[in-house]
């Protein structure tokens, strides 16, 4: 369980990294201010801090608690979905028709290739 606390949380600090720098374009070309030995970025280590601000006090309450804002999280998932499928299909010049590509004949099993 802690494990899985550790990775979720490190790859958390690094969506927290690139929002930020989707936001403050200086925060991605930061000078890295620690060692080549610690395997982690300055702007890395600030994401972490920051996201375990965040979901610290996240943890303190009952996912039961969650369950309403769930039904939010969830319907903006599938407008999300819906939307990136219509944008693929109008971005892929409408649906198109796809026959079948083999005929299976009935007579003695045979397979034609179309």
């Amino acid at each position: 369980m802690v494990d899985s606390f550790g990775i979720q949380a490190y790859w958390g600090g690094l969506a927290v990294k690139v929002v930020l720098s989707s936001i403050f374009p200086t925060f991605q070309h930061m000078t890295n201010t620690l060692p080549a030995s610690a395997a982690i970025t300055t702007n890395e280590l600030i994401g972490f801090v920051i996201y375990i601000i965040i979901f610290t006090p996240l943890m303190l309450v009952h996912p039961s608690r969650y369950h309403k804002y769930l039904w939010y999280a969830f319907g903006a998932s599938v407008a999300t979905m819906g939307g990136l499928f219509i944008w693929a299909i109008a971005a892929n010049g409408g649906a198109s028709v796809l026959g079948p590509s083999i005929a299976i004949s009935s007579r003695l099993g045979k397979i034609r290739h179309l």
